[in-house]
């Protein structure tokens, strides 16, 4: 049955055709930069959804059914195959993240410097010192580090359903300016290798897929073979 709004009172989906679920999806008024975790959770599971479709990726097929769960936070079946499980994350800061929610409640007209949110704050309290180089794909794929060691962990304990496949979907939130994200997904690949290896876990994800600004890029990150 298809509902006509993904919700907290709608939780599962079901799309017979590839024009069925567009029609849904160009409906819908969610964000994926929204402040509701709710809100942005579904908005990303449906961008993640419509990547695959537009790639004609070899995991879909229809029916696709998109299920609203927890641990993993998204169940999703395309036609036969088995269900894949999602977990979201988001890739930012929390001081960023607090000045959003305080900018919302008590709005300012003042200029906001960018690099003020820097991680460790900028040198000497310059504001203004913008980036240089590569430093903000530096701490893009610092941020994204953290969350995806955070949700390792919780992919590694006994409460997390585990699916014949589990991936990991990154959405980014940040104040990171002319971000070159292809260089950042290496920086972080790279980073993420070296954790694998210096801590073992008995279970990854099978992939990471990253959503930056409109642009989703499923899978940029395949487990490798162990």
């Amino acid at each position: 049955m298809l509902a006509s709004e993904f919700t907290k009172m709608c939780d599962r989906l079901e799309f017979q055709t590839p024009a069925e679920f567009q029609g849904w999806r160009s409906s819908q008024k969610f964000r994926a930069f929204s402040l509701d975790k709710d809100e942005a959770e579904r908005a990303c599971i449906a961008m993640y959804v419509n990547a695959l479709i537009q790639i004609s990726h070899n995991l879909v097929a229809w029916p696709v059914i998109i299920t609203k769960s927890e641990s993993p936070d998204f169940k999703l079946r395309f036609g036969n195959n088995p269900e894949i499980g999602v977990e979201h994350s988001t890739i930012t800061s929390t001081k960023y993240q607090q000045f959003r929610a305080e900018s919302l409640r008590d709005p300012e007209d003042s200029v906001v410097f960018l690099d003020s949110f820097k991680l460790g704050g900028p040198p000497e309290n310059n504001h203004n010192a913008g980036w240089v180089g590569k430093e903000a794909e530096r701490e893009w794929s610092t941020l994204a580090l953290l969350r995806t060691k955070a949700k390792l962990d919780k992919l590694n304990r006994s409460h997390f359903l585990k699916n014949a496949r589990n991936e990991l979907l990154l959405n980014t939130v940040s104040y990171l300016p002319n971000l070159d994200i292809q260089t950042a997904i290496r920086m972080f690949a790279d980073q993420l290798s070296q954790e694998i290896e210096t801590r073992k876990r008995q279970h990854l994800f099978d992939a990471i897929s990253i959503i930056y600004g409109s642009t989703t890029i499923p899978q940029a990150l395949v487990k490798q073979i162990r």
